[in-house]
């Protein structure tokens, strides 16, 4: 019996330890290289209008957080600025139960893996821990891009690798 318990106990640690592996995502003509310890916690159809898919780093105390979704023929008037705002009010509603201080900075002219795109950094408190993000808005033909990527300052370094990494092979038709 004492073995039967040791094996059980031994195989639920191995296979909660390893990591999530390097998965493509593609949908819609989106696709993305889900990096080695990150999963896809989240996806959701929006009705046939878009989609949603949220990845985490994996891990107990792993910060990491990309968002990205997408909407065809959503607004077709909405600027990049009306994008951003609409960012800004859905985190400021989602956040403001667990979070503190959301401060968005200033809206900038960026590039996201070589597509124009506008974006606004941002900060705030979870649980007392400093984290921040960044939304990017794309837009291409009829498809609204938004990729947002945030976690806890104090895990930059153990996130940038992976957020690098969904950037640089992110494509969109």
């Amino acid at each position: 019996m004492k073995n039967l318990l040791f094996l059980i106990l031994s195989s639920v640690i191995f296979f909660s330890c390893n990591e999530s592996p390097e998965t493509k995502f593609e949908k819609d003509g989106v696709s993305f290289i889900c990096p080695q310890g990150w999963a896809i916690t989240d996806q959701e159809d929006l009705d046939g209008d878009g989609y949603y898919i949220s990845i985490e780093k994996d891990g107990f105390n792993s910060s990491g957080l990309a968002i990205i979704s997408w909407f065809d023929n959503f607004e077709d008037h909405l600027s990049f600025e009306d994008h951003l705002r609409f960012w800004e009010e859905g985190l400021k509603e989602e956040l403001t139960l667990d979070a503190s201080n959301i401060i968005f900075g200033d809206y900038y002219d960026n590039t996201f893996n070589n597509s124009r795109s506008m974006s606004t950094n941002y900060t705030f408190n979870f649980l007392g821990i400093p984290h921040d993000g960044t939304i990017n808005i794309i837009h291409s033909g009829d498809k609204k891009i938004s990729v947002v990527f945030q976690g806890a300052i104090e895990d930059k370094a153990k996130n940038k690798k992976g957020f690098e990494m969904i950037e640089n092979n992110f494509k969109f038709e």
